[in-house]
């Protein structure tokens, strides 16, 4: 342990002291604790966690694929060690591009159970909660959330009294919370929070490490910026409107970011407008969404799922998504968190339904059909 440890430190020493004509180090390392590190570089992908056990190796995610001899180099010099586990935040290709390598050299990968609609390969997969012993005093546990997509992992190490977030926590451009919603931001978080004290390092998928004042801080602003644009909207107002008022650019001030120049550039700004109207989307609560559950397929043959699960309707596609179907008539569901493209349904006189169309725009629809039980 104390050879690694002068290893580490030895590393951690000649970046930071390396000469102008020595090739600098690609990925920035930052030791949260003795046995867990941060692994960050400009677009690279999503942060990295790394811990390091007496005899056992964990990434919490890994980065995009084209970039993944950066993370095995540096993964190679603070540890001979090979990784022995992945855990992934969530499905994205940013979080997950290094999967597969690690996977050949005999990795696993853990994931929330809902990563299977993405094009990660998962090979212990938990529902609600898992918790990992990685050596007797280092133990990793997770908890599934819904906030930026349905296969978000909250990663808590509570030796080293870390969180990493994943893109529930996005803080050097606007907040991602498009599949839960505000609601789902808010359990996620608060979640969180209930793990750590005052001292508590929460890791960003992508941006800085912040503390528990901060994260509540990031909660706060979230909510009321997300009330304020649906307010405005129901009152009438368009998305350039509402982004050209007072109300908006001073509650998006109160970020604590180091925000990039292209999340103050207005036409993201309106984007970001647009998808919370998306997320937000005022439903026809009359409606029983459990009529429309069941087996489907598309016209190429292409099988999905309609689910109702904890009283949603959830689209699922086998490595491909999962998405929340919102109701705002009888015939037509909007894709939570998805500007454009709706699904419209066709019920006989009976009130089942024939048939179900995704509209992308009017000269773009795909049609699909019940599957006979």
């Amino acid at each position: 342990m104390l050879i690694r440890m002068l290893t580490i430190a030895s590393i951690l020493l000649c970046s930071c002291v390396a000469t102008a004509s020595e090739q600098p180090q690609e990925l920035k390392v930052t030791a949260l604790s003795e046995n867990v590190f941060l692994l960050t570089g400009e677009r690279v992908g999503a942060n990295v966690g790394l811990v390091i056990a007496d005899e056992k190796v964990l990434l919490v995610d890994t980065l995009v694929s084209k970039h993944s001899e950066k993370l095995i180099k540096v993964v190679e010099k603070l540890t001979k060690l090979p990784v022995t586990y992945i855990v992934n935040t969530h499905g994205d290709f940013d979080h997950t591009g290094v999967n597969e390598h690690y996977r050949k050299q005999g990795a696993l990968v853990i994931g929330q159970k809902n990563i299977s609609h993405s094009n990660v390969d998962c090979d212990l997969c938990f529902k609600d909660y898992l918790a990992l012993n990685l050596s007797d005093d280092i133990q990793i546990e997770m908890k599934s959330a819904v906030a930026h997509s349905f296969s978000d992992a909250i990663v808590h190490i509570p030796s080293a009294n870390v969180v990493f977030m994943g893109d529930i926590l996005t803080n050097i451009s606007h907040p991602t919370f498009y599949q839960g919603g505000i609601a789902g931001l808010d359990k996620a978080i608060s979640y969180a929070l209930n793990l750590g004290d005052e001292q508590t390092k929460y890791i960003a998928g992508h941006g800085f490490v912040i503390n528990a004042k901060q994260l509540q801080s990031y909660l706060a602003v979230t909510k009321e910026l997300a009330n304020l644009v649906v307010l405005k909207h129901r009152q009438g107002e368009s998305s350039e409107a509402i982004f050209k008022s007072p109300e908006f650019s001073l509650l998006y001030s109160k970020f604590d970011n180091k925000v990039s120049f292209q999340d103050t550039n207005p036409e993201r700004l309106k984007r970001f407008i647009e998808r919370i109207l998306a997320t937000e989307i005022q439903i026809d609560s009359k409606i029983d969404v459990r009529q429309y559950a069941g087996q489907y397929q598309w016209d190429d043959t292409t099988p999905f799922q309609l689910v109702h699960e904890d009283n949603q309707l959830l689209y699922k596609e086998s490595s491909q998504r999962i998405v929340e179907l919102l109701p705002v008539s009888e015939t037509k569901f909007m894709v939570r968190g998805q500007m454009g493209g709706y699904y419209q349904f066709a019920l006989n006189e009976q009130g089942n339904i024939d048939s179900v169309t995704y509209v992308t725009s009017k000269e773009s629809s795909y049609v699909a059909t019940p599957v006979a039980q």
